[in-house]
């Protein structure tokens, strides 16, 4: 409908004025407004994926989204923010989903799947984990076995709980395992 083309339309607008905002703050180094203005984009975010239907504009909301993930080692907050990352991604407008033009490494789509992953992981959550997992593999297969690969080095670097390993350890073999078994 076109009242539904509107609020899209408005929220874009939204999202774009508080992205300008961001810039601002950033320039002006006005760190804890910036902060805050992240969580406002994060909610609007995903206001608008509840709300209005698929989104357009990503690449605020997933700036965001990285620096709230960044102010957070708590398992049980970064299980909430799994699912915000799930939300989100799942509200990505077709088109963008599709994920045609591979040729930039930085395109919001490919790090909005990526950081679900890393959240995910750090959440501690192995039925978490598994969500965000299965959306690599099916949303960035040409990414899935370097981030499985780096995933393992992790477990070591930080040394995370064998559950959460043992997880990371199955998508491993399915990705970077050349020989069936």
């Amino acid at each position: 409908s076109s009242a539904t083309n509107e609020y899209q339309e408005l929220s874009d607008f939204g999202l774009d004025l508080l992205n300008q905002l961001g810039n601002w703050c950033d320039q002006l180094e006005l760190i804890e407004t910036r902060t805050a203005l992240d969580e406002v984009i994060v909610t609007l975010g995903l206001w608008a994926a509840r709300h209005l239907g698929p989104l357009h504009m990503i690449e605020p909301i997933v700036d965001a989204l990285s620096k709230v993930a960044n102010t957070s080692s708590e398992p049980t907050f970064l299980v909430e923010l799994s699912q915000v990352y799930r939300e989100i991604a799942d509200a990505v407008t077709p088109v963008i989903k599709q994920d045609i033009d591979k040729s930039n490494p930085g395109r919001p789509w490919r790090i909005l799947n990526l950081n679900y992953g890393i959240v995910a992981t750090r959440s501690h959550q192995p039925e978490i984990m598994e969500q965000a997992f299965a959306q690599i593999l099916i949303r960035l297969p040409e990414d899935a076995a370097g981030f499985f690969t780096e995933g393992m080095e992790q477990m070591d670097v930080i040394g995370y709980p064998d559950h959460v390993r043992r997880v990371m350890e199955k998508y491993f073999e399915l990705t970077n395992n050349p020989t069936l078994h």
